[in-house]
């Protein structure tokens, strides 16, 4: 299977600071990642390197030819003080209403509901959602999420989910999935990856007896080097 992106031995300074250090990982078609690591651990620096928008200083990326990337950033908050309505968001991305219906939204007319509603008085978990749908409606290769449950609700939690595992499935979309939590992720992820600038550990995550009803899986961080101070 060739790869939608890869990492090879990839570094990256800021002046004298190495924030991330010979990062290798690739990332297949029909497949959720997750990136999980504490803050400061160059989780952000990764996503901005994928999406093209930092240069590596070290080591190669290699791209699948004209591969679409989406990205939903974390913590989205509309200006109070631009009144700019949800068509015209959506519009601006070259999408229109009908794009976003079936999404994970799911109940269209919550779509209709919100179209000519500003997106400043939106909750933060419909604005993520909308963004959501927005990511995947693009028909990407590949879709960035940078903690793409925050200000969902259990419910909204659970139709992410839900969504994410159908578009792996029947779109043979690749999923990338930033994180701050260390151990609780989906369990249908099929590869978790663990950075503190450079990669601890890799792995498939594994369920519980208390976790097999529900999506999240939990990844056993195991460590086989040593933090340098």
């Amino acid at each position: 299977m060739t790869p939608l992106i890869e990492l090879k031995e990839v570094s990256k300074k800021y002046n004298k600071t190495t924030v991330v250090d010979g990062v290798s990982f690739k990332v297949n078609p029909s497949t959720i990642n997750v990136l999980v690591g504490p803050n400061g651990a160059g989780k952000t620096t990764i996503a901005k390197i994928l999406l093209g928008l930092e240069k590596h200083t070290h080591g190669e990326v290699i791209k699948i030819k004209n591969l679409k990337i989406s990205y939903v950033p974390q913590g989205f908050k509309a200006k109070y003080e631009i009144p700019v309505l949800c068509s015209d968001f959506v519009s601006s991305l070259g999408l229109k209403k009908h794009d976003l219906y079936n999404s994970i939204l799911k109940d269209n007319s919550r779509i209709d509901n919100i179209w000519n509603v500003p997106l400043s008085k939106l909750s933060g978990g419909m604005i993520q959602m909308l963004l959501l749908a927005i990511a995947f409606a693009q028909t990407p290769d590949l879709v960035i999420l940078d903690e793409p449950t925050t200000y969902l609700d259990v419910d909204g939690e659970s139709l992410f989910y839900k969504f994410i595992e159908e578009q792996r499935t029947h779109k043979k979309l690749g999923i990338f999935i930033i994180s701050h939590d260390l151990h609780s992720v989906i369990n249908t992820a099929d590869q978790v990856l663990c950075l503190n600038h450079h990669l601890c550990c890799s792995g498939k995550p594994f369920t519980t007896f208390d976790s097999i009803e529900t999506n999240i899986g939990l990844y056993r961080h195991i460590h086989n080097h040593n933090h340098v101070a």
